[in-house]
């Protein structure tokens, strides 16, 4: 360095100039704790317990280091301390600079700050670094996932599903994932959350190989708040979703049956309801409808159908109150095809299926077209039953009824 004096107005200044006006030398930073400098997309998901900068070369901290967090220009906390680097070779050197462990607010863009003249090479102690500010933020959510296949895919079998984030993750409760076909829900399912090198996963247990019919549209659905970051219990998941198309051409079984079918009747012997019983747990399709036809094929009325759960069995409810039947005529019930899909097995729509209701005296029809008398009793499980026990739950006119004598 020269030293210039001049001598103005009685006042001694003196100025420092560097022997050649080129650009002092400095210690560059490489990487740092978020990755590469050169990295804009920086996130910090954990307690801020420590950061470090790596530089081109071996570095000595000096006594004046200092670091800071900033949030919108402001100091929000400040380095309690710092370690003597660590050095590789020629080309390498970390500082590491520590912090009191807290958690940064969330939703929130930050600036970790490591002020000039803090760390000075190995080698010449007059080369200094400049000023380091490395952008962060701390997100909202742990961000869009992804799968282990395209939306609108294919899919032929499988028994699990798994839904990834870009961070680590842990269960933030117990939870259920759900399963759904042509837009109706056929299943839910446990989730076990976990995470493997980097990434966050949570993985939908069917517990059995499903086959997806060929053609049928199915989704998988992860809710909202199953998965947190592995260090902050705030930051959770939002609602996950894929569709894809079933690619299986042979599908176990044909879907849900009934097995047994009873008519309800009011004072004057009009039908007023009936009651399917299935061979398997169901939920209603997309479309459930339940027909009513005349004896020469055309349509006297069509309801929706409910699931009936009055009685412990697989039981599907149609109404039929102020829709016109009359007493004395015969009809024919249908079960609209796709009105009931499988709750378990694979998740199959119901066929087409009818029951002749004769009028003779009779009210009720089983899945092989055997007439039962309307004021017979069943047990919960649909079955007929030729006398009833007293304290038993059974079955009459879609009701539960306990006998007493």
């Amino acid at each position: 360095m020269k030293r210039q004096l001049l001598n103005f107005a009685g006042t001694l200044l003196v100025f420092c100039f560097p022997a050649q006006m080129a650009a002092v030398e400095s210690v560059v930073p490489k990487t740092t704790s978020f990755g590469p400098v050169e990295n804009v997309d920086n996130l910090w998901l954990k307690p801020l317990e420590s950061l470090y900068v790596g530089f081109d070369r071996p570095v000595d901290i000096l006594p004046s280091a200092s670091a800071v967090i900033l949030c919108g220009g402001d100091t929000v906390v400040k380095a309690t301390r710092f370690d003597d680097p660590v050095n590789y070779g020629e080309n390498e050197g970390f500082v590491a600079f520590y912090f009191d462990g807290r958690l940064l607010p969330k939703g929130k863009e930050y600036v970790f700050s490591v002020a000039p003249g803090s760390v000075a090479s190995r080698e010449d102690g007059n080369v200094v670094n400049g000023l380091v500010e490395v952008p962060f933020y701390v997100p909202e959510t742990l961000g869009e996932a992804f799968w282990d296949m395209d939306e609108g895919g294919c899919l032929s079998h499988g028994d699990s599903m798994t839904v990834y984030w870009h961070h680590e993750t842990k269960p933030a409760y117990e939870s259920e994932a759900f399963l759904y076909r042509e837009g109706i829900e056929v299943g839910r399912f446990p989730v076990a959350v976990a995470w493997d090198w980097s990434l966050g996963q949570a993985r939908m247990d069917f517990g059995r190989d499903i086959r997806f019919e060929k053609g049928v549209e199915f989704s998988v659905e992860f809710p909202e708040g199953i998965a947190s970051a592995l260090y902050r219990d705030d930051i959770v998941n939002e609602e996950a979703s894929l569709t894809f198309v079933g690619d299986c051409a042979e599908v176990v079984g044909k879907g849900p049956e009934y097995r047994r079918v009873t008519v309800r009747e009011d004072g004057q012997g009009v039908p007023e309801g009936v009651d399917f019983i299935f061979d398997i747990p169901f939920v209603l399709g997309g479309s459930p409808k339940v027909t009513v036809l005349e004896s020469d094929g055309s349509v006297a009325a069509q309801t929706v159908p409910y699931v009936n759960t009055m009685i412990n069995c697989f039981c599907m409810s149609a109404e039929f109150s102020g829709l016109g039947l009359e007493s004395g005529k015969d009809y024919v019930f249908v079960v609209e095809e796709g009105s009931v899909v499988s709750a378990e097995g694979d998740p199959l729509a119901n066929p087409r299926q009818t029951a002749d209701y004769v009028v003779a005296g009779v009210g009720s029809i089983d899945a092989e077209g055997h007439h039962i008398s309307p004021e017979g009793s069943f047990d919960i499980s649909g079955c007929p039953v030729s006398s009833t026990a007293d304290g038993v739950i059974h079955i009459r006119n879609g009701h539960k009824f306990i006998p007493k004598r």
